[in-house]
């Protein structure tokens, strides 16, 4: 069980941060970066309401075209994995730089959860990001590495922090 971070009034409240959504921030599955893990399998065995999505801030959902919006957010997470080696937007020994790269990759999915809600506190950039919610007895699968082998960077993502009186419980399978 993960515990409750946040409360529906901060959830809508200007105070609101990036670390309050994403305690954990946002990382590819990528096993230390031994680049072997090809498919990540989430069985969700909760349902959730309003947060606890698994959030995907680059991935473009099936029904949308891509149109470039993207391609700075796609650049930086790129620059994290092929040239910083690093996996995880809040990598406890990262050097100032990578965690600035980190910190933008962070604010995508901040506004995604954000836009989600109505909140006009940033402009809504429309058609990219997906966020999976929780339902019990589905499963979210996704693979994390391109078809050259190497870390996939629009497979970013992270578990949101859960609302007061909710829960949330998944198994998680890899095919490596």
């Amino acid at each position: 069980d993960q515990e409750p971070r946040l409360t529906k009034e901060k959830l809508f409240s200007n105070d609101c941060s990036t670390c309050d959504i994403l305690p954990d921030g946002l990382h590819v599955d990528a096993n230390n970066a031994k680049h072997f893990r090809h498919w990540t399998v989430l069985l969700y065995l909760d349902s959730c309401e309003t947060l606890g999505a698994t959030t995907f801030p680059l991935a473009v959902p099936l029904n949308k075209e891509w149109n470039g919006n993207y391609d700075l957010a796609q650049a930086v997470a790129k620059r994290l994995i092929m040239e910083e080696d690093m996996y995880h937007t809040r990598y406890a020994d990262a050097t100032q730089v990578q965690l600035d790269l980190g910190k933008e990759l962070d604010e995508k999915a901040f506004d995604l959860v954000r836009n989600e809600f109505g909140s006009d506190r940033k402009k809504k950039e429309k058609g990219f990001g997906i966020r999976v919610m929780p339902r019990q007895g589905h499963i979210c699968i996704f693979s994390g590495l391109t078809n050259n082998g190497y870390p996939n960077p629009l497979s970013f993502h992270g578990g949101e922090a859960l609302l007061e009186g909710e829960s949330k419980e998944l198994l998680t399978f890899f095919y490596e």
